[in-house]
């Protein structure tokens, strides 16, 4: 295989990175547009977008990709970067579905949050309690603006009438 083309899925990403081969990759949507800057950004892959793919673009971004030794060395250099691992995938899986077998299951890995009440899982209970707290704040202020506005008033009323004593009559 001298080239991949595929519309970006990161699956196809990664098939690309393990065969050592640079990437075409036309986006349609989701995580592919990402996925396809990422592979540019690293120097193995081009981009397409869909609006803008004609018979001469694809010609071109094939042609670069195929003549360009860039592309393909980028690629061979993510492939060894990929492989570089203590053990094979399949050694890897294997490993896992064994360690499954050995314990019956793997419940000690699960999350804690498996085990929450709905309502502690959807922070209803921390909502509840910045709730009471923001009343409890708002609360204060009202009552220190209250306060402040009857002493204000109660400053003002005590003065004799004159030039700084508002006529409220």
């Amino acid at each position: 295989m001298k080239l991949f083309i595929t519309h970006g899925g990161l699956m196809s990403v990664w098939e690309s990175i393990s065969a050592g081969v640079p990437l075409l990759g036309i986006p349609v949507f989701g995580d592919q547009n990402a996925d396809l800057a990422r592979a540019e950004a690293d120097g193995f892959g081009m981009k397409l977008r869909v609006s803008e793919l004609t018979e001469e673009s694809f010609r071109r971004a094939v042609n670069k990709l195929l003549t360009e030794p860039k592309y393909k060395q980028n690629a061979e250099k993510c492939s060894v970067l990929f492989h570089d691992r203590p053990e094979k995938l399949t050694e890897t899986a294997v490993h896992w579905m064994e360690y499954v077998i050995r314990h019956k299951g793997t419940y000690h890995t699960r999350s804690a949050s498996l085990d929450l009440a709905w309502y502690q899982y959807l922070l209803l209970n921390i909502i509840a309690a910045l709730v009471v707290l923001l009343g409890a704040l708002l609360l204060l202020v009202a009552l220190a603006v209250r306060a402040l506005y009857r002493a204000t008033r109660a400053a003002l009323w005590s003065q004799p009438v004159g030039e700084n004593r508002p006529k409220w009559d």
